[in-house]
């Protein structure tokens, strides 16, 4: 059960609200124009759950199609903005069941870890709470970049999946590491939870710390790993 609240400028106000769904009824035209998009959904206790914002959109009533450019998503948690979201167009469909994403995917998450997450398109599964990057996915950190050949995060929990192959390179920041050595991590199908840091991957990992200064570089092999990214933990385990 959800609540959401509708403001679309055209002219004059219009006020919708409904139940986990978006009732247009009172828009008699199949397309209809609109110069500002700003649509806030609430969860049944009164706390915002998200906000999607367009200056230029326009709704097919025909299709339950919403187009907008220049979107930017706002998602809460505890009724606190948690994550936001740019690219530069919005497409939605089955009342706001599904959103696509394009060109120039930015999420950041509002944290002291900074998490940037970049692509060419994002899919909202908004009922799942659920989003998928297919298109050149990246992920960044204060310390860290990471490639994977797709990823899914779960919004509610704060676990990303990264599907395939995937690369970290990490920059440890701790006043050891003054020559900025790297580690480089290939494994397949990570679990990583940016909330709490926890990482692991039971698929074979390679890897190597390549550093800059007259140390020997040096690479690794092992079954599995397990670490913290908060904690610049990382454990290898040979089964």
């Amino acid at each position: 059960i959800g609540y959401i609240n509708i403001f679309l400028l055209y002219s004059s106000s219009i006020l919708v609200s409904g139940c986990d769904s978006i009732s247009l009824d009172n828009i008699r035209s199949p397309e209809y124009e609109f110069s500002q998009l700003d649509l806030t959904r609430n969860k049944a206790n009164g706390e915002t759950e998200w906000q999607i914002k367009s200056p230029d959109a326009r709704y097919e009533k025909d299709s339950q199609l919403i187009v907008a450019k220049k979107t930017n998503v706002e998602i809460y948690s505890s009724n606190k903005l948690k994550y936001n979201i740019k690219a530069h167009s919005l497409t939605s469909i089955d009342n706001l069941n599904l959103v696509l994403l394009e060109g120039n995917v930015i999420l950041t998450k509002l944290s002291k870890e900074g998490v940037l997450i970049t692509g060419d398109s994002l899919i909202w599964d908004v009922n799942n709470n659920k989003i998928t990057i297919d298109q050149n996915p990246l992920i960044f950190t204060r310390n860290s970049s990471v490639k994977s050949k797709k990823l899914i995060f779960s919004i509610a929990t704060g676990v990303i999946d990264l599907v395939g192959k995937n690369k970290f390179q990490i920059i440890s920041d701790d006043v050891i590491n003054r020559s900025n050595d790297k580690l480089i991590i290939n494994s397949i199908d990570t679990k990583w939870n940016i909330d709490t840091g926890e990482l692991s991957s039971n698929k074979r990992v390679v890897g190597n710390r390549i550093s800059n200064t007259k140390q020997p570089s040096f690479s690794f092999t092992a079954d599995s790993l397990r670490g913290n990214t908060n904690q610049s933990s990382l454990d290898l385990y040979q089964c």
